[in-house]
């Protein structure tokens, strides 16, 4: 085993054994669990309003559900995740901290939150734009590939969107954040949490 391999494997129990997992998983499960509802919520009531003219046909949940399924499982959840592994490796919400800095740290969550659904939302791209015979067979084709440029505006799209999510839910975590520091400040741990970021 190389140096570097045991650099990384000792880096990663590291983490990987830190503090304050559980408040940062229960925390990221409400985040989840109310931008769950707020979608559904939001597409029932877009659905009420469409609902009234004569060319909307079937069952509302048919509508929704599967919209909402997709939506929770490309961008929701992965968020929620960078979310929570913000909270508990990169950056922990403690007592001790001032509330500019519980801000910022929901802020840093959030950010985290975007990058993994834009990672997320690009392999997607990929795979669609492959699955629908682009990018040459699966890259077999020489560069240029004719219908590489379907990729690249998909790409765009992704961050685009991922964007957007990341300012709507911004709110959110930064609320998140600061009802886990007012809850931390009224309940003593036992021990002390520090992030990758408190060890810089």
């Amino acid at each position: 085993m190389s140096q570097a391999t045991a650099r990384v494997q000792k880096s990663l129990a590291k983490n990987l054994s830190r503090r304050g997992k559980l408040p940062a998983f229960i925390t990221s499960l409400g985040f989840l669990a109310f931008t769950a509802l707020q979608v559904f919520l939001s597409s029932l009531v877009s659905l009420i309003g469409i609902s009234r003219y004569d060319s909307f046909q079937g069952d509302a949940l048919a509508y929704i559900v599967p919209g909402l399924g997709i939506s929770l499982l490309t961008s929701t959840l992965p968020f929620a995740f960078g979310f929570f592994v913000s909270l508990w490796i990169l950056a922990p919400v403690s007592d001790e901290l001032e509330l500019r800095f519980v801000i910022a740290r929901g802020v840093l969550a959030g950010a985290l939150g975007f990058v993994i659904v834009a990672v997320t939302g690009v392999i997607l791209a990929f795979v669609i734009t492959v699955e629908g015979g682009g990018t040459g067979s699966t890259l077999g084709y020489s560069w240029p590939w004719e219908q590489f440029e379907g990729f690249g505006a998909n790409v765009l799209t992704v961050l685009a969107s991922s964007l957007g999510l990341f300012v709507s839910y911004l709110p959110h975590v930064i609320l998140a954040a600061v009802l886990l520091w007012h809850w931390l400040r009224t309940h003593e741990r036992s021990h002390s949490v520090s992030g990758i970021l408190d060890e810089m």
